[in-house]
């Protein structure tokens, strides 16, 4: 097997944009249709160089080969003659261990069901026989898609049941006899490195798993599927939303027709009920204050009243709305009450006192202004000085003319 890094013509320490364009150089050097006098030769070649470049342009993978580089190239752990118990996986990191993507004796799914079959046989000599897993077989490539996902679920955490008694660094037998604390830390040093075997197992395991499943065709096919589902369901997720949306504005239109209609209902109840109180208490005298505003109307016109005809005041009743008092200074809920009180002795009597009271004070300003007229009037005549000193006894004929 040759090196991924010679394959391509560049160093370990190689950035993606050089693996990149080496990559690009190498298959169209090599592309089955520049070649056709080595059509053979140029497929082999070329599919050397895909896989060397999908190794390497994953960062996981890159590690992982860079890490077993000498082990992969040799195809086989080192020592692993004394190891019989071991499981050969380097081998299987390249492209080159199968041939096609079918079920053939060289195919992509039998040589890794195989595989993963031989680690499951192993796994289960090593269980306890109360144990019961049943552990996924990697298929064929007509699987259901849901065993692919149990397979790559179960593999992808996959945790060894293996002893790795192989790899002790001690005999314990050789320490009978040495006392028990020999023994134990005997058992101590071979544990850690049964342990240290098992973890990188389990490593090497999980990253033949990526491996696979990055070049597995059902895999592929299952994201499509789980991609077409997930926008399936968010195309019906927004269809919802909309309906949804949809409903809810209608029932606002509805809830706001009801409110509206309640409205109106509420509405012509209250005209109803002004009418009919309209009726019952303030209709006749409606019609007089109606009546009256004609006649101010026909004055404010210039038809005035004929002549010896006096107007005569009639006295002007509260209107039933208004609820206060002038007379008695007080204020009623109801025009009921103030009707009420406007028929009691004490309001006519308060009635009496305020209308005299008025009327004086009328009187009065009367009499003031007459008094202002006649102190005009004596501004303009002569003045009149007396003769004489005012004596105790005033002699009004005394007087004469003093021109002014």
């Amino acid at each position: 097997m040759k090196c991924y890094y010679e394959v391509l013509g560049v160093s370990q320490k190689a950035t993606d944009d050089e693996l990149k364009k080496s990559y690009r150089k190498m298959a169209l050097q090599w592309h089955p249709d520049k070649n056709p006098d080595r059509l053979e030769e140029a497929k082999k070649q070329f599919q050397i160089i895909q896989a060397a470049y999908d190794t390497l342009s994953d960062p996981q993978e890159r590690a992982f080969y860079d890490r077993n580089r000498e082990n992969i190239l040799r195809g086989k752990e080192e020592d692993l003659d004394s190891k019989p118990d071991n499981i050969d996986l380097f081998a299987y990191f390249s492209s080159q261990c199968y041939s096609g993507f079918d079920d053939l004796e060289k195919g992509f799914y039998t040589v890794y069901r195989q595989l993963f079959e031989k680690i499951a046989v192993k796994d289960m000599q090593y269980m306890d026989d109360d144990e019961e897993i049943v552990i996924p077989n990697f298929g064929k490539s007509d699987s259901d898609l849901e065993e692919v996902a149990q397979f790559y679920g179960y593999w992808s955490s996959y945790c060894t049941s293996i002893s790795f008694a192989w790899v002790d660094e001690y005999d314990i037998r050789e320490a009978q006899g040495m006392g028990r604390w020999v023994e134990k830390k005997i058992e101590k040093e071979n544990n850690k490195v049964r342990l240290k075997a098992r973890k990188e197992f389990n490593e090497q395991v999980r990253s033949l798993v990526a491996f696979v499943r990055r070049r597995d065709k059902r895999w592929e096919a299952r994201k499509k599927m789980l991609e077409a589902k997930a926008a399936e369901n968010a195309k019906k997720q927004k269809a919802m939303q909309q309906r949804q949306k949809e409903e809810r504005l209608k029932m606002m239109e509805e809830d706001i027709a009801l409110e509206k209609a309640k409205m109106a209902a509420y509405e012509d109840e209250l005209r109803a009920l002004e009418e009919k109180f309209a009726e019952e208490w303030g209709l006749s005298e409606y019609e007089d204050s109606d009546a009256e505003g004609d006649e101010n109307v026909e004055i404010a016109n210039g038809e005035e009243q004929p002549e010896g005809q006096v107007e005569e005041e009639e006295e002007v009743d509260y209107p039933v709305d208004d609820r206060y008092c002038v007379a008695c200074n007080k204020e009623f809920k109801t025009a009921n009450a103030m009707e009420s009180h406007c028929r009691s002795k004490k309001h006519r009597e308060n009635l009496a006192k305020l209308k005299s009271t008025m009327l004086a004070e009328d009187e009065l300003l009367n009499g003031n202004q007459e008094d202002a007229q006649n102190d005009q009037d004596s501004l303009e005549k002569p003045h009149l000085i007396p003769t004489k000193t005012f004596s105790k006894r005033v002699n009004h004929n005394e007087y004469k003319l003093y021109g002014g």
